[in-house]
């Protein structure tokens, strides 16, 4: 007799995501006999590929994990029971990535990655000012030679202060809400040049802003469109020359009738490549983190609505973020004051100073003579 798959599925689909995820459906012998989304072929048997034993015999949803055609996607399984209370089949659903990614969105999994954040920005900001009460009390006694600990101190801060913030700020903008405000890019970025600088002058960098005079008014979240761009200013001085200056460029320009405001980055390129590596053996891998700073940016300029490129223009690296012009996107309206960046100091680092002090950490401070 040919079973109807679609009526035998319905009284099950309630109990899965609802993400449009493959669902298998699987005989006695977890044997593949029908299937939506390619993942299983009809005859695949389900535990040439689970990670994990599954409970058996198993009476309710059950969770494991699958690895098929070199992707892993976690299975809920649920069992399809006759009259008597036997297992005739079971349903199987196969969660991808994404689907996992919209699930999370509405089950707010940012609340279960903020206590952790938490704890690790409260404990380093007590190290932070312990480090500095020590570096003062170093210099007040001159002893200089012991300095080297509180600055070996300071740069493993550094890099987990930039690392812990980029993971929350990175897993915010995947799960979080976007709050926006119309804000001046161009005010924005010539105040957070004139930071960047000020905290680059250590280390003999600085970027270059050319901010054009126009209505350069977009529509994001502030704090986002700062952590967006200070990572593209990080990676623009790492990836670049000591004597060179990336440029830091903000202009209004229209496409197919519609107005956009273009922040770029440019940076003479010196992308590492596997022939760098190749008989050397002091490379300097202490700043290689998680990668967030790219899926970062790119995020904030979806969030946005615009969109995200990074070419090689003639030996340079041009990142350029196009995001809709305020009034284009969103309609004339009320005009508030437009917010710029704001630095409050408040002893401890911000996420600006942090990532820049990994330059200066990198590039080495230049030398000072004491008195």
């Amino acid at each position: 007799m040919q079973i109807n798959y679609d009526e035998l599925l319905k009284p099950y689909l309630s109990l899965f995501s609802g993400c449009g995820s493959p669902l298998v459906c699987f005989d006695s012998t977890l044997k593949c006999v029908w299937q939506s989304g390619g993942v299983f072929a009809v005859g695949d048997n389900l535990m040439s590929y689970l990670r994990e034993p599954v409970p058996d015999p198993m009476h309710e949803l059950t969770e494991a994990s699958v690895y098929k055609d070199d992707k892993f996607y976690c299975c809920r399984i649920m069992p399809v029971k006759n009259e008597a209370g036997e297992s005739d089949a079971y349903i199987c659903e196969l969660i991808g990535k994404e689907a996992a990614r919209g699930i999370a969105e509405r089950s707010d999994s940012l609340s279960d990655i903020l206590p952790l954040y938490n704890a690790v920005e409260y404990n380093t900001a007590a190290v932070w000012k312990s480090a500095e009460k020590l570096r003062g009390a170093l210099i007040g006694s001159r002893d200089y030679d012991s300095l080297s600990d509180v600055l070996e101190i300071e740069k493993a801060m550094s890099n987990i202060s930039a690392a812990c913030g980029n993971a929350f700020e990175y897993i915010s903008m995947m799960y979080g809400s976007f709050s926006a405000v119309r804000i001046d890019a161009g005010a924005l970025c010539r105040s957070l040049a004139e930071q960047c600088n000020a905290a680059l002058a250590k280390c003999g960098r600085r970027i270059e802003p050319l901010i054009e005079p126009d209505d350069l008014t977009i529509y994001a979240d502030s704090r986002r469109t700062v952590v967006a761009l200070v990572n593209a200013v990080q990676n623009a001085l790492l990836y670049s020359p000591r004597d060179s200056e990336p440029i830091l460029a903000v202009y209004r320009r229209d496409i197919r009738g519609r107005s956009f405001v273009e922040i770029r980055l440019s940076n003479e390129n010196i992308m590492f490549t596997s022939r760098d590596f190749k008989e050397k053996v002091d490379i300097n891998f202490s700043y290689q983190r998680l990668g967030y700073g790219i899926p970062i940016i790119k995020r904030f300029a979806k969030a946005c609505g615009g969109s995200f490129s990074m070419e090689d223009e003639g030996g340079r690296v041009v990142v350029t973020l196009t995001l809709p012009a305020a009034e284009e996107e969103f309609g004339s309206g009320l005009t508030l004051k437009s917010p710029e960046y704001c630095f409050y100091n408040t002893g401890v680092p911000d996420f600006t100073e942090i990532m820049m002090r990994e330059v200066v950490q990198f590039f080495g401070e230049k030398e000072e003579t004491h008195s």
